[in-house]
């Protein structure tokens, strides 16, 4: 990679191209494709945005739990993985809630056309939205 291209995570070509990749199919009859999540870790001092739902490479996607264990274990998967992205605190709360989905196909104030893919499910903090860890 040349020091013009930025590095662009795999999530942020789920959000954008969702056609081109399998959902998950929810009790309550939505989808997910990503349920991002924010939390600070205590590592590396940083704020993280990350999906806490992964493509795993073989057409498949793995949901990690919706507990604090699971939002952790996202967390360093997408750590390790580069699967992420480092923002302060303000921007990574807006992200993981929502503004990840502005001007894409997943954006809710787009008109939704039969087949189109919305994203309905989203977590940010260890387990709510209103988490609050880390400075």
């Amino acid at each position: 990679m040349s020091k013009q291209e930025k590095f662009v995570p795999e999530f942020e070509d789920r959000i954008n191209n969702p056609q081109n990749y399998p959902v998950i199919q929810n009790e309550d009859g939505t989808h997910s494709t990503h349920r991002m999540a924010a939390n600070y870790d205590e590592d590396t001092g940083k704020w993280y945005v990350y999906p806490t739902i992964v493509n795993t490479g073989d057409g498949k996607l793995f949901q990690f739990e919706d507990t604090d264990e699971g939002n952790y274990n996202a967390l360093k998967y997408a750590i390790l993985s580069g699967n992420n992205y480092a923002m302060d605190k303000e921007s990574a709360l807006a992200y993981a809630k929502g503004g990840y989905k502005l001007g894409t196909p997943l954006d809710p104030s787009l008109e939704q056309q039969e087949g189109d893919f919305s994203e309905d499910t989203l977590s940010t903090g260890y387990g709510s939205l209103d988490s609050e860890f880390g400075p």
